[in-house]
């Protein structure tokens, strides 16, 4: 398919069909080359991504011109149910549902204020500062990362993992100090997309 493709480019414009070898398979693996990591996201593919469905385009285009529609609808039909199961997932869960996951915190916590952690400041301390004033409720939320503990702990720890992982979280946080924290509630994201959320209240010490 990404050979038709390219060759379809090639045949209305040299340069786009390098262009397109470059942006689907050289500067991917020249990323990965050139940050030396063990580490590799599927966003580093995003941009490549992009590309090979543009690329499939040209030759579904191609064939429909040609003549060969019942190929170039088959190819469509074959590549949306092969996608069904994660559009289906991405229309249910989203790329994450971190503002429902801000309102149930609010909601499921007694008094005016709420207080919130994270097991990684950078990501969760970033879709706070997002979702924060944009949570419908009446209560003070705050976000208080790992160096600025209250005494008595956090109300609420956000755990986080990647997209694509499944599994079931553990029910309990036990932390140093004697503070002890119960899954509440879990919010999964859609694979490939957000990140999964597991709130975990703070239980009586």
């Amino acid at each position: 398919m990404l050979a038709s493709a390219i060759q379809a480019a090639r045949t209305s414009d040299t340069g786009l069909s390098v262009f397109y070898v470059c942006a689907i398979v050289i500067f991917p693996i020249a990323l990965v080359v050139v940050r030396a990591s063990d580490l590799v996201y599927t966003r580093h593919f995003l941009v490549a991504g992009i590309f090979t469905l543009l690329a499939f385009g040209f030759s579904v285009a191609r064939w429909w011109t040609e003549g060969r529609k019942r190929l170039a609808v088959a190819s469509g039909a074959a590549f949306v149910i092969v996608n069904a199961v994660n559009i289906t997932l991405l229309a249910r869960d989203g790329r994450g549902q971190y503002r429902d996951a801000i309102e149930y915190m609010a909601a499921a916590t007694p008094g005016d204020s709420v207080t919130i952690a994270g097991d990684q400041d950078f990501r969760i301390g970033t879709e706070m500062w997002y979702y924060l004033p944009r949570a419908e409720t009446t209560k003070r939320l705050q976000y208080v990362d790992q160096q600025n503990w209250p005494v008595g702990g956090p109300e609420w720890i956000v755990m986080q993992n990647e997209s694509w992982v499944v599994e079931q979280p553990q029910a309990e946080l036990n932390l140093a100090g004697g503070f002890r924290y119960s899954l509440s509630k879990v919010f999964p994201t859609a694979p490939l997309s957000g990140l999964h959320w597991y709130l975990y209240q703070r239980a009586a010490r």
